[in-house]
């Protein structure tokens, strides 16, 4: 099986010796480059799977190589971690990358991101946008979920959303249209998801008839449930205007995520359980969970 490839930018030949030795033992072939210019060539060809971005570099800095992998669309979903000795320069930055690490890097907490980061290597290798809708795949937005996860367990005092929106019909709906006809469809809706929500925000379409949001930099509750409003109206209000999906209906929820989830998976089991209450549910609008909010309604389901 041919490994994912790690390119590491870095002109420390002794930081960049280290981080290779924990890339190579983790299953990933590395990729080494110390000079800004060589790097962004390297990245238009190369195309790795997971960028290390140290910010000082010569030629090129690293904010210049960031800002233009997210304008250039064959760059854009590879997910990027700076690793920095400048704090100012990892808070001013004009892109977010995925994750950030402030030099010196404990090379344990290397070792233990490294390894989690592996764990979905397959998703590194699989398309990153859905072929119909042109929405991110499950794949790359779990990955997504790996580099949020970090975040949080690094600040512990943050929080995000994962925002579930679930076309309750979809199965049947597949059965009675032609292949042209469902993907027509599945364009249409995604065009509208996408409208009510940010340029930048993470959205994936799950093929079992749902989309995923990610939301960062939650400010409160209150925030999250009015984005579920919004698309939750939006895709309701389009479904209504069409006589052909009238019967048809979109609900939301919303799973609030901290760093007590130990994977990305734990937090896409709790979607899909949250997933599975709206099924069973009569209409109710928006609604959120968190983690033990949803266990206590497991427990329950038990009995």
């Amino acid at each position: 099986m041919t490994k994912p490839i790690a390119m590491l930018i870095e002109d420390d030949r002794d930081i960049a010796a280290l981080f290779r030795h924990v890339l190579d033992i983790s299953g990933f072939r590395t990729e080494i480059v110390m000079d800004g210019n060589d790097a962004l060539t390297r990245l238009s060809s190369v195309q790795p799977d997971i960028v290390l971005l140290d910010l000082q570099l010569p030629n090129l800095s690293g904010v210049d190589i960031l800002k233009q992998m997210r304008q250039v669309e064959a760059m854009n979903s590879i997910p990027v971690v700076v690793v920095t000795a400048f704090a100012y320069l990892a808070d001013n930055l004009p892109v977010e990358p995925e994750l950030i690490l402030t030099k010196p890097v404990d090379i344990n907490e290397l070792t233990s991101l490294i390894k989690r980061i592996y764990t979905t290597k397959d998703n590194l290798q699989e398309p990153s946008q859905d072929m119909v809708t042109g929405l991110y795949t499950e794949s790359f937005f779990t990955m997504r979920l790996v580099f949020a996860l970090e975040r949080v367990k690094q600040s512990k005092m943050t929080h995000f959303g994962v925002l579930l929106a679930d076309l309750d019909t979809f199965t049947q709906l597949g059965e009675q249209l032609m292949e042209d006809e469902l993907n027509a469809f599945k364009r249409d809706l995604a065009s509208q998801f996408k409208s009510a929500l940010r340029p930048t925000d993470t959205i994936a379409w799950l093929n079992e008839g749902y989309f995923l949001t990610l939301i960062e930099q939650i400010a409160s509750d209150d925030v999250s449930l009015m984005v579920a409003k919004r698309i939750e109206d939006k895709l309701n209000t389009f479904l209504q205007q069409h006589e052909q999906w009238s019967r048809l209906h979109v609900k939301t929820r919303v799973v609030l995520c901290d760093f007590s989830y130990e994977s990305a998976q734990d937090i896409l089991d709790d979607v899909s359980f949250a997933r599975s209450l709206a099924k069973n549910e009569t209409d109710t609008g928006p609604q959120l969970f968190d983690r033990e909010a949803l266990q206590t309604l497991r427990d329950s389901q038990a009995f």
